[in-house]
């Protein structure tokens, strides 16, 4: 199959397209790749943490003085 100069420019367009639609569509960030793109996991882990400490405050583990110095901590980094 021969391709003439019109079969290399919309094939290399698809490509093109492809890279550009991938970044800009519905994942967002366009253009930056996923690995470099601010992830959501510290907030995600301050979430955590502090449902941990309620969980333990709730149970008697913790006293308030404690439960109030950790969650601080957690909320400062």
């Amino acid at each position: 199959m021969r391709f003439n100069d019109f079969s290399w420019i919309f094939i290399i367009s698809i490509f093109v397209g492809m890279f550009f639609l991938r970044g800009c569509g519905w994942s967002g960030g366009c253009g930056i790749p996923r690995f470099h793109r601010k992830s959501n996991h510290d907030s995600d882990n301050k979430s955590e943490a502090i449902e941990i400490l309620n969980k333990r405050y709730a149970n008697g583990k913790i006293d308030s003085e404690e439960y109030k110095l950790r969650k601080e901590e957690i909320l400062r980094k």
